[in-house]
């Protein structure tokens, strides 16, 4: 493991890789791209949407100057920022475009996690932090303009809501594909296509991904304890094409752990048969 260096660009080669970085060059039979979304924000999806604050460069939020907020997005960025606010005496108007607080569909791909819902509704437990808690659903901001000590927001019907603080935009992330994403290919949806054997690129052999933008059939893996279960998928494949030993024994902690999922049904509605015991961290695979 190497850590401080930046990957500046990656190009396939004919049998390897070439991957260019802060520290020299790289050359790899095997990619695993699994760089994540943070630093990728959706922070300028529409007009004046550099006016707001994407939630990712909040570093503190005790440190934000003033006493009411306006969040725009509600899904898991929203609901932790206004959470995080409001604990910190902070009043919060939650814009979002439909109402995924409200939702109780099992899977937290297209509602609130089980841990974020819990907290919101410890929340809404104490009278004087739910009264401090606005929200606002089936709203599309659709533009942000800025003037001198206010914002005004304006919605799909071109309604404005203003605000005197520094809206907060909470729309979460882009893929994080960006320096691999010509070594894709893409469906109708604009979505990156992966082989379902081993999560591969379907055009660049070698490249394989890990990562919230995993998507397979109807089943998202892109939450926190989903694209995870697919870990010792890529580590078998890889491990097959070099042709080591003892692959299945070496990775049955990974198996344990549920991180051997192959059913790509499973997760359509969030009914996957794998358990896990979560005090169980499973050992690095080593093929000696």
């Amino acid at each position: 493991m190497e850590t401080g260096v930046k990957v500046t660009s990656v190009t396939k080669t004919s049998s390897n890789f070439s991957v260019e970085t802060s520290q020299g060059l790289i050359t790899t039979e095997f990619i695993v791209w699994a760089a994540g979304q943070f630093f990728h924000p959706r922070d300028r999806d529409f007009p004046g949407s550099q006016h707001a604050l994407h939630n990712s460069a909040i570093k503190d939020w005790q440190e934000l100057e003033g006493d009411s907020f306006t969040i725009i997005g509600g899904y898991e960025s929203g609901v932790d920022a206004a959470l995080n606010l409001i604990n910190h005496g902070k009043k919060v108007r939650l814009i979002s475009r439909g109402e995924p607080w409200a939702s109780d569909h099992p899977d937290p791909s297209r509602s609130l996690s089980p841990r974020t819902l819990d907290r919101l509704r410890e929340i809404l437990k104490t009278p004087r932090k739910a009264e401090s808690l606005e929200f606002v659903k089936n709203t599309t901001i659709k533009s942000i303009e800025s003037s001198s000590g206010f914002w005004t927001l304006r919605d799909q019907d071109d309604i404005p809501i203003a605000t005197t603080t520094r809206p907060i935009l909470a729309n979460g992330f882009h893929s994080g594909l960006d320096l691999v994403s010509d070594l894709f290919d893409y469906d109708e949806n604009s979505l990156p296509v992966f082989s379902e054997e081993a999560d591969e690129s379907s055009i660049t052999r070698g490249l394989f991904y890990s990562g919230p933008s995993l998507v397979h059939r109807n089943a998202l893996f892109c939450f926190i304890y989903k694209f995870r279960a697919r870990f010792g998928v890529i580590a078998a494949e890889i491990a097959r094409r070099l042709d080591l030993p003892n692959i299945e024994e070496n990775l049955q902690s990974y198996a344990k752990a549920g991180f051997m999922n192959t059913d790509l049904d499973c997760c359509t509605n969030c009914e996957c048969a794998i358990e896990t015991n979560t005090s169980d961290t499973p050992e690095p695979a080593s093929f000696t």
